[in-house]
């Protein structure tokens, strides 16, 4: 459940007796999120200070789980109808909980650290303000880092070159970790002041104390100073059909899990997981075209923004993602054969 309010994410909490055995657990929405070492740590944590009397500290070292449903809340009536987890066989269960686990994002060490030394406090964080279109060049100048959270087809129409676009949803702070260095300082492109404040709570909470502020008048401002202007053009299904009837296209990425690709892609995809993008860019050259897809466009576009930081000249992302190719009746393939990324 989540408790945005007190900023309290729970996901999943197992019951268990003052031996340590467990004894019960919670019914996850899916994708189930819980990474079996990560409970087996906390079983083995709780023994510990039990064994020890409060003398010895639990033990770190958090495992990534996968990401969690956005519901708020849900029922056994509704995940037993709706969870397809449900239905497997205890042996199909183990298989699928044993793989395809995310990438441990950036700021999980940054939040070890920041647990082992003290968190600052929140007057000692940098001065968050309105910043001018040449306060924010001169700041970008400087080695700030532009941190664009519209959504995908604000950005896609205009935005500042060598901006990061993660859109301000849910899962917002766990993108920010996989993407971001916890030590960048950040500009944040947003649609008010009020989704300024919003969006710097989300940051402290993972240990990103440097927001220095956000751009006043938004890209508006920014074009009316003269400033330069990237776009990232979203292309439609039938374009991309089109593309790949007549063989007009160079790279096409889809981003998505394996999970994900193994349960539907287009064929003539490639596959290369976001987190593994975002360690190494594709060793191609960056006048070639890439069209980059996922879900519904949200990943698409972070790995689309990535690309274009680092200088690849044309870059596209499937509007709609790989929702919208299904649904405007597009063929898909499920062939088992991963085509990865080289």
């Amino acid at each position: 459940m989540n408790d945005n309010d007190a900023g309290v994410e729970t996901r999943g909490r197992f019951i268990i007796d003052p031996d340590g055995i467990v004894q019960g657990f919670e019914v996850l929405s899916p994708p189930v999120g819980r990474n079996i070492l990560e409970s087996l740590r906390e079983i083995q944590a709780f023994q510990l200070v039990r064994e020890s009397k409060g003398t010895q500290v639990t033990p770190s070292g958090w495992r990534s789980g996968k990401m969690m449903s956005s519901k708020s809340s849900s029922t056994i009536g509704f995940e037993k109808i709706n969870n397809p987890v449900l239905n497997l066989t205890a042996e199909t269960f183990e298989k699928q909980m044993k793989q395809s686990f995310p990438e441990r994002p950036k700021s999980f060490s940054h939040i070890i650290q920041t647990n082992k030394n003290g968190v600052p406090l929140l007057d000692r964080c940098p001065i968050t303000r309105d910043m001018s279109p040449w306060q924010v060049k001169d700041q970008i100048d400087s080695g700030a880092l532009v941190l664009d959270t519209r959504d995908t087809a604000a950005f896609g129409g205009v935005h500042i070159p060598g901006s990061i676009n993660i859109g301000f949803e849910k899962q917002t702070a766990n993108w920010i970790g996989m993407v971001i260095d916890p030590g960048a300082e950040l500009i944040l492109i947003v649609t008010d002041e009020e989704a300024y404040a919003s969006m710097t709570v989300h940051l402290h909470r993972i240990g990103y104390d440097n927001s220095v502020g956000y751009l006043y008048g938004g890209m508006a401002a920014w074009q009316e100073a003269g400033y330069p202007i990237h776009h990232l053009w979203q292309i439609s299904t039938e374009k991309l059909r089109n593309k790949i009837e007549t063989g007009k296209y160079d790279f096409l990425y889809d981003v998505r899990t394996l999970s994900e690709w193994s349960s539907g892609h287009i064929r003539q995809a490639t596959h290369l997981p976001l987190t593994a993008l975002l360690k190494t860019a594709p060793e191609i050259s960056k006048e070639r075209e890439i069209i980059v897809t996922c879900g519904i466009g949200y990943r698409g576009n972070i790995a689309a923004s990535f690309l274009q930081s680092q200088v690849f000249q044309h870059v596209h992302s499937l509007a709609g993602g790989m929702k919208a190719w299904i649904n405007s009746g597009q063929p898909i393939s499920t062939h088992n054969i991963t085509k990865l990324a080289t």
